[in-house]
């Protein structure tokens, strides 16, 4: 099942803005600097009426640029797709110096949050990152406290649970369509004995959409990390996993749907644990 991180991590909704202007974006989502202290900016310098930006007063200017940027754009001010203003208007907004504005967007564009097009109708557009951006930074967040498989085991022995019981509560019938199409594929995978990687991907459809029916955008987000962060271990374990034990995992998934389906969250809860431990 496919996922557009900028409806359930975001949660937008730009459908109540109706259409608008440039200009008139620019006037309706003006922005406030942070009340919040932060270092060595200024935070009591706000936005010009009908700008979207505050000045930066203070020398820490490249925090405060990408700070602002990131606000409007995780607030929903600036709505994906949105042009933002010109380069040389920011820098102005901004109070800042065109390097230092570039350098700002170089980290934003790396973030996945905007997107700077070239040519004709090329300019700075917001964008919403997306689960690959998400996982690699959890991936590298894993290397770097040295967090083992077992680590992450644990974690989603306590987490994923969760997801089921929510989901047996929450469940919509487009959920439930999606959770019964995702374990067929599962247990035709391994009945069919296709490779790891098939299985491997058959495996996280699953857990997402368990995560999606939970309608917890929280838990979305991190379930998608998750996956993305693991897909290489995910695959090695079904490389390596005797076909028997993944079929036992795969009838616990079996279970666990039902459950959902009949709207029995402690049974839903037990069978995903049932399944993680198996695994």
């Amino acid at each position: 099942m496919s996922l557009r991180w900028s409806d359930h991590l975001l949660g937008y909704n730009t459908h109540d803005l109706g259409p608008m202007s440039r200009s008139n974006s620019i006037e309706a989502f003006s922005l406030q600097a942070s009340t919040e202290r932060r270092g060595s900016v200024d935070t009591e310098n706000l936005a010009k009426p009908g700008e979207l930006f505050a000045a930066v007063r203070r020398v820490r200017s490249f925090d405060d640029v990408v700070r602002q940027i990131r606000d409007a754009v995780l607030n929903g001010r600036v709505p994906p797709g949105e042009r933002l203003p010109s380069e040389r208007e920011l820098a102005l907004q901004l109070g800042v110096s065109r390097p230092t504005l570039r350098e700002g967007l170089r980290a934003l564009e790396a973030a996945g949050l905007i997107e700077i097009r070239l040519g004709g109708s090329g300019g700075i557009y917001a964008s919403a990152p997306d689960g690959q951006l998400i996982g690699s930074a959890l991936e590298s967040l894993m290397h770097i406290r040295d967090a083992s498989r077992w680590d992450l085991q644990e974690f989603r022995r306590a987490f994923e649970p969760e997801n089921a019981a929510l989901a047996a509560l929450r469940a919509t019938d487009v959920n439930l369509d999606a959770l019964y199409t995702s374990v067929g594929a599962l247990t035709s995978a391994i009945a069919d004995d296709r490779d790891e990687v098939v299985i491997a991907s058959a495996d996280f459809a699953l857990h997402e959409a368990v995560a999606i029916a939970s309608h917890n955008e929280v838990r979305i987000a991190i379930m998608i990390g998750i996956g993305q962060a693991t897909q290489r271990t995910t695959e090695a374990l079904a490389a390596t996993t005797h076909r028997d034990r993944l079929r036992i995992a795969a009838e616990e998934l079996e279970l666990m749907v039902r459950a959902i389906d009949d709207v029995d969250p402690e049974a839903a809860r037990r069978h995903m644990l049932n399944h993680l431990t198996t695994v």
